[in-house]
This record gives structure tokens, sequence and C-alpha cells, in this order.
């Protein structure tokens, strides 16, 4: 199944350099045009940071921390925008130190699980090198941080966006962030970037892999009825009850055979052109009579027949049979829930809960049709009813159906008049995933 996927988009950032007081702050701004679900970024590089506690703002979460000993340190933090965001951001440490950074936007993140993965590196060179990372979805975006302890610009890897370049000024820090899409789930190579001037400077440098918002699949395609349904009355002393069924082509068929019977049995086996069908959970001897259904995945296409067979019908009694045909079903799981429920008098009705959008909610109702009993009418649209009115027996089989959009708790059936017993089995077919 397709799932669409809301590629990141970044959006400003923001920068600042400390106050140095008695405490250091580090102020930033809240990047222009945030809205609430947005990806926040920020960096925060210090001239010194190995050891040095830094107090983050109230919402922000710690992604890496990478000191270069006591020379210079970058941690960056994540946060997912609200719908009342302050104005600033203040990132403070006891003591009088160095410290510049930055807050970038981005939205189309995964605001549950935003950091698919990060690592860091220290050195001393005119190369600041963000380690290789390595994926695990397609359409990551990929932030690389540097910073370093002295006065310097960057410039940025080949193929990277740089967002901020910002220098504390004097003997330093300076730090850069810079971005790039990577399509495709995998390594993404080291990310280095170069330091203005001709001296080497100490680093580290941060990699970070953010992951895309991905959006809800689109639901299954519902099963649907393969032309046409197939239904037969039979009044007769036998134990076995065949009749042809057609069907035409399709895809990820099922064939479902409802049964009704006022044998002292219920029916033992069930073939389709010779092929064992599997009979369903919901069967037994109900209140009107003995129910069934049987189903069979993938059948032979074209005209055979179907062939019930009853434990004890020696005499000539009313039995009701139903086959249809579904296409786009799932194959391994075809069935995704059942169940039955039986009364005299009364509104029939059954409660199913199906765990997947889009199945096919088919139920029938098994009762004595006599019109001096009870009359039944179904809640979603009639798909068949085979009578059997032969030798006073007044039975039918009424088959209704509806695609059931929602998963969970629902109910089938319809509304009754009169005292006649009645079974009503539900079936829920399974869409094809």
């Amino acid at each position: 199944m397709t799932i669409a996927i809301a590629a990141i988009v970044s959006g400003d950032s923001s920068t600042a350099a400390s106050e140095q007081l008695t405490i250091t702050r580090l102020v930033l701004d809240k990047p222009a045009s945030v809205a609430e679900g947005d990806f926040l970024l920020a960096n925060v590089t210090l001239k010194r940071g190995a050891g040095i506690v830094v107090d983050a703002p109230t919402g922000w979460t710690e992604i890496l921390g990478t000191d270069n000993d006591d020379r210079v340190s970058v941690i960056s933090y994540w946060k997912v925008a609200g719908g009342d965001e302050p104005s600033t951001y203040t990132w403070s440490v006891d003591g009088r130190e160095s410290m510049v950074g930055g807050i970038t936007r981005y939205s189309g993140v995964d605001p549950n699980d935003p950091i698919d993965v990060a690592a860091g590196a220290v050195g001393n060179s005119r190369t600041p090198t963000a380690p290789s990372i390595t994926t695990s979805e397609a359409g990551e975006k990929i932030v690389a941080v540097f910073g370093v302890d002295s006065n310097a610009s960057f410039t940025p890897p080949l193929g990277m966006t740089e967002k901020y370049d910002i220098s504390y000024g004097g003997a330093g820090p300076a730090t850069s962030l810079v971005d790039a899409l990577q399509a495709s789930a995998g390594a993404t190579g080291d990310k280095v970037a170069t330091t203005s001037g001709s001296k080497k400077r100490n680093w580290a440098a941060q990699q970070i892999a953010i992951r895309q918002f991905a959006l809800p699949p689109s639901p299954p395609s519902p099963p649907s009825i393969n032309g046409s349904i197939t239904t037969t009355a039979i009044n007769a002393a036998v134990t076995t009850d065949t009749f042809s069924h057609t069907i035409n082509a399709g895809t990820n068929q099922l064939l479902v055979v409802t049964t009704s019977a006022s044998c002292g049995d219920e029916d033992i086996t069930a073939t389709f052109d010779g092929v064992a069908m599997t009979k369903g959970a919901a069967h037994g001897a109900g209140t009107a009579m003995y129910y069934n259904y049987w189903y069979l995945v993938a059948p032979n296409q074209g005209t055979h027949d179907v062939v019930i067979t009853y434990g004890a019908c020696s005499e000539i009694q009313g039995r009701t049979h139903a086959a249809i045909t579904f296409n786009n079903v799932d194959q391994a799981a075809p069935i995704n829930t059942d169940g039955h429920t039986g009364a005299n008098g009364g509104d029939p009705a059954l409660a199913l809960s199906p765990t997947v959008e889009n199945t096919y909610l088919l139920y029938f109702l098994n009762y004595n049709n006599n019109p001096a009993n009870l009359v039944y009418a179904p809640t979603d649209p009639q798909l068949y009813q085979v009578d059997n009115t032969a030798a006073g027996n007044f039975y039918a089989n009424l088959g209704a159906g509806r695609v059931q959009a929602a998963s969970g708790l629902t109910a089938v059936g319809g509304t009754a008049t009169g005292n006649g017993p009645w079974d009503l089995i539900g079936i829920a077919v399974k869409p094809a995933l």
C-alpha cells in the first residue's frame, strides 16, 4: 500500500551571541513564521564546554552534546512548537562563558519521533567534519552543525544549504548550521566544512537526521461482489444438496455460501468444484434452524457445483442456500470476524467489531417467513432472499450487506414484526491489504 509522505521544508533561522554577566545567557528569538506543529532545531556552541552545565529552556530536548575537551562544545536541542510559543528562548550557564547559537524552523517533521540518528566528532584542523550517519527512512533531512573555538566563518559542505554562520567575534566561538535532503535511506557520508583563514582550529561537529512526517496510509479498497448471487431452495429426503454457481474473472476472490436447514443435524461438508470449503466459526443449532456459512479462498473460476452434505435429512425438510463471490479479499485471513445471535420475535441485531477499515459486512437472517409469523426488513440493501415454502415449511434465508468504512464496533440487522424464530449471522469480509 502506498504511503504518502509530507516532505520536510526548512524555514527561517534566528541567531545570537551570549550576554556575559554573572550568569551567561544566550537568548535566541523564535524564528519568523513559526506555526503550531513546526519542528525547531537549536544549536548552542560554547567556547569552553566540557563539564559546564547548560540550562535549556522549558520544553526543549537535548539531541546530542559534543565536547572537544574544554576547548569548544556543540549541543543540539529540539522541540515541537505549540500554539502559544514565547518570542524568545534563553539558555544559561553559571559563570562568564562565550556562547553563540541559532534556531531553525522545519515543517513536515514527525512530531512524535523526530530524530532518527545523530553522531558527533571533534578535531583540530581547518576542516570540521560531521561524521557519517545511516538513516533508516527515505526523505529525511540531514543537518550538520559545526563549532570552532575562535573567530571564523565557514564554507558549507558541497551540496548542503547554509542556514546560518555566526561568530562571537574576538576569540570566538563561531558556529554554522547546514542542511540537505537525503532522498534514500542509508549512509550519508561525512559532511566537511572549511573554516576561514589558514590556521587550524579546535572544532566539534554533529550530523543529525530528522524524520519526515508520514501521513496515515490510505484505507484499502473494499471487497466487491463478483457477478450474480446464486440462491436455491431444496425440499427432499436426501443428505446431499447440489447446485451450480458461476464465478467470473477477478482477483483476490472469496466464495461464501450461506446455508440454513431444519434437518436434524448441521451440514457436515461443503465443496465447490470438488474443493473442500471451510466452515465459518459462527455455526450451530439456532433458534429457527441449523445455520452455517462456508468459504473458499481463490475458488476456481467458471460455472461449477456447490455440494453440501448433511448428516441427517431423512425427511423432506426446508433448506435454503446462497452463494456469493467477492473480489479484492485478503487471501490469508479473509474473514476478519463473525458472529451469531437468535431469538423468537423482536428486531434482529448483531454487534461486530472489524479490526480493519473497509470490510464488507455480509449478514443473513434465517427465519420462518410465514406472513402470519415474522416479517423482516434489513437496515442495509438487500442482496438476496431465498424462500422455501414447499410442504408448508415457510423458511427463508435473506442476505444484506454494506461496506464498513471504519473499524471498531458496529451493528447489523434490521426490523421485524411478528413472533417467529430467527437466527442472524454476520461476517466481516476483510479487504486485500
